[in-house]
């Protein structure tokens, strides 16, 4: 299988995904939305597959690095839309209600934006403050390091951070495994992204960026990154077996395991070119998603 017919998997697991949400919260098929959430497991682990196995093929790690950035800051206004109808919904107050965040998730964010800056500044920052990458990193840090959460209506913002901040992370993994190895073997190069992670509760927290660390620490090895996939969806999953039950965890689980046979079945070539397409999919579908649910449920 390509890397196209991977993105194609991701993007279609996704989609099936963020509907299942909106169906377990809006209406009595709980059942179709809990298979339609399992059949959405598989999406993450793909698009972390494919960000570390992008950062070993792209031609300029700095602008791919740009890239997952812009979409980072484009996604993030639908991503709260959508999280503040569906995943975490609360009573709509009047007004602008200023609050700030927990200490924890707020040295979380700060720490991310470090570790992102550092990223650039020492990797791929060729054009100074002219580059318009620089802007859009500019543009995320500020998202990501905001003190405080606003609560307009029933609308929450900055919300938490979508999950393509943590895809970004990944290639600030990649890039501090690269380094790590040419510098004498330092591991703690790796620490401020796993403790960023830890600190934030939102998205995959801790277990996303784990999955990104072993993805990149066996880069190269697909048969041993889809073990390590198959392994993270059974570990993490079954943190939530108590709350979840034994069967959706084995659907869940499930999914996951379909998605580490895809990786599996990866032949390391690229597949037909889309241009920007699959970057536009994400941040469109949660408005989309969005629009019709409010027209249907509220």
């Amino acid at each position: 299988m390509t890397s196209f017919g991977l993105r194609v998997a991701a993007v279609i697991t996704m989609l099936v995904d963020h509907v299942g949400v909106c169906v377990l919260a809006c209406t009595p098929y709980q059942t179709l939305g809990t298979v339609m959430r399992s059949i959405g497991r598989m999406s993450f682990p793909l698009f972390a597959f494919l960000v570390v196995t992008g950062c070993a093929h792209t031609r300029s790690r700095r602008r791919y690095f740009g890239r997952m950035m812009a979409l980072a800051v484009l996604s993030q206004l639908p991503y709260a839309i959508f999280t503040s109808l569906f995943s975490h919904p609360a009573a709509p107050v009047e007004g602008i209600v200023v609050s700030w965040l927990p200490a924890g998730e707020m040295l979380g964010r700060l720490l991310l934006a470090a570790v992102c800056l550092w990223c650039w500044w020492s990797r791929y920052n060729e054009r100074g403050l002219g580059d318009p990458v620089g802007w859009l990193l500019c543009a995320a840090l500020g998202v990501m390091a905001c003190p405080v959460s606003l609560r307009w209506g029933w609308l929450t913002l900055p919300g938490e951070l979508n999950i393509f901040y943590q895809l970004g992370l990944g290639i600030y993994l990649f890039s501090a495994a690269e380094r790590a190895g040419r510098e004498g073997d330092r591991p703690a190069l790796l620490l401020p992204g796993i403790l960023a992670a830890f600190l934030l509760p939102e998205g995959y927290g801790l277990a996303g960026t784990v999955l990104l660390a072993a993805l990149v620490s066996c880069r190269s090895r697909t048969k041993s990154q889809a073990t390590v996939v198959l392994l993270w969806g059974i570990c993490y999953h079954l943190v939530f077996l108590p709350s979840m039950g034994l069967l959706v965890y084995c659907l869940y689980a499930l999914g996951t395991a379909v998605g580490a046979g895809l990786v599996a079945l990866y032949n390391g070539k690229p597949g037909p070119r889309t241009g920007r397409l699959f970057y536009w999919i994400y941040p469109l579908q949660f408005l989309v998603i969005s629009a019709v649910a409010r027209q249907a449920f509220f």
